[in-house]
């Protein structure tokens, strides 16, 4: 009898240490996962500028991908930059420098003309194990004058779970290894914040609960008053030549060759000489009623526009800038002097030559003693006449 009770509750300690199991790692087994999950990201160039003429500026950019690293409270697996997953295609260097480029060379405007967008997706990257992948996606800044590059990097998070089914039991292939699947990902600006929906919101570019994602740059060329200096011409004056070239020698702190582009109006005036680059010591002309946009100075630069020529005009200088609120030069002065540029403030200044009409002054002292001698001759005969007309009278 003693030996029935033991054995009886032998199995029964068995059946529930069994039991206990079961239920602590519930486990579904099915055939092996063969069509793994992909993430695809996107990388998305915007392109604003302040005219529509300046949009042929950005003819193509490329991005590129590398990977940062992965972590997983699933499992106790984690992956180095050296072995993480990456696009199918596209790579290029091995190990630790492993990266994947992308070019963008087409691009839609705008209905306003004043932007384009264009993009291009990274090959498919493929994930087998559950975790966190980290990569950093950069844009490769171009080369092109008066161009802002956005240089920020974007962490792309690729968020890799295990499939369960809907009592929450893991899915296992035959080995043990779980089936996986492609929750989410998010891209965040500058500071990589891990966790799908929290953290600081500002940084936040994108959150998907999907295996894609679009991560966008915005790149501009001089799309706000802020972002450029701005040098006009008026003429006046009754002598004034409204179609007469007024040439501008630039002198600036800035080392970089800056683009340019002459306007009249909100028209982009395409003769020659009208744009193209400038560095410091260049020169541009103007004539009546155009402007011309200076992109590129950084904040701090100092600059200086100077008229050369135009002795035979009078001029005044008004304006604004970083360094002096407002800008108000007496006539007969060709610069307003060294101004500091700011980015927050409207840098501009703007020439009025005046040309009025003057008496020939030579002529006048040629004819003077002449006119003199009429005078008195016409006075006296005047008295004479006057005398002998009040003697015939008495």
């Amino acid at each position: 009898m003693n030996l029935k009770k033991k054995v009886f509750s032998g199995l029964l300690s068995s059946a529930i240490v069994l039991t206990l199991a079961a239920g602590l790692t519930p486990a579904v087994y099915a055939a092996d996962q063969t069509a793994f999950p992909t993430a695809s990201i996107t990388a998305e160039k915007i392109f604003q500028v302040d005219n529509a003429a300046n949009l042929s500026k950005l003819a193509g950019a490329s991005f590129e991908l590398t990977p940062d690293s992965s972590q997983s409270s699933l499992t106790g697996v984690t992956y180095t930059k050296a072995d993480m997953p990456m696009p199918a295609s596209g790579v290029t260097g091995t190990g630790d420098a492993r990266k994947a480029t992308v070019s963008i060379s087409s691009f839609t405007n705008a209905a306003d003309n004043l932007s384009k967008s264009g993009t291009a997706a990274f090959g498919d990257i493929s994930f087998t194990t559950p975790g966190i992948y980290t990569y950093k996606l950069t844009e490769v800044p171009g080369t092109v004058p008066g161009i802002t590059y956005d240089q920020t990097v974007r962490y792309v998070n690729v968020y890799v779970d295990n499939v369960v089914d809907a009592n929450g039991n893991v899915t296992l292939n035959n080995n043990g290894t779980p089936w996986v699947t492609v929750s989410g990902i998010t891209v965040w600006k500058g500071t990589n914040q891990l966790g799908a929906v929290t953290g600081d919101t500002s940084a936040k570019d994108k959150v998907t609960d999907s295996g894609t994602v679009t991560a966008s740059f915005t790149n501009t060329f001089g799309n706000t008053a802020n972002s450029r200096l701005e040098v006009s011409k008026t003429v006046k004056g009754a002598a004034g030549n409204t179609n007469e070239q007024f040439s501008f020698l630039f002198t600036t702190s800035n080392t970089s060759t800056l683009a340019y582009q002459v306007f009249n109006g909100s028209t982009a005036v395409t003769d020659a000489g009208k744009s193209g680059t400038i560095a410091n010591n260049g020169t541009f002309t103007l004539k009546n009623g155009e402007t011309v946009h200076i992109y590129g100075l950084a904040a701090d630069d100092t600059y200086t526009i100077t008229e050369q020529g135009a002795a035979d005009y009078k001029t005044s200088i008004s304006g604004s800038s970083g360094s002096t609120d407002a800008i108000t030069i007496a006539e007969d002065n060709k610069t307003a002097g060294v101004q500091t540029y700011k980015l927050d403030k409207a840098d501009a200044q703007t020439f009025t030559n005046t040309k009025g009409i003057t008496p020939p002054t030579g002529i006048m002292m040629d004819v003077l003693p002449f006119v003199v001698l009429v005078i008195f001759a016409g006075a006296a005969a005047l008295y004479l006449f006057i005398r002998k007309s009040r003697r015939s009278q008495r």
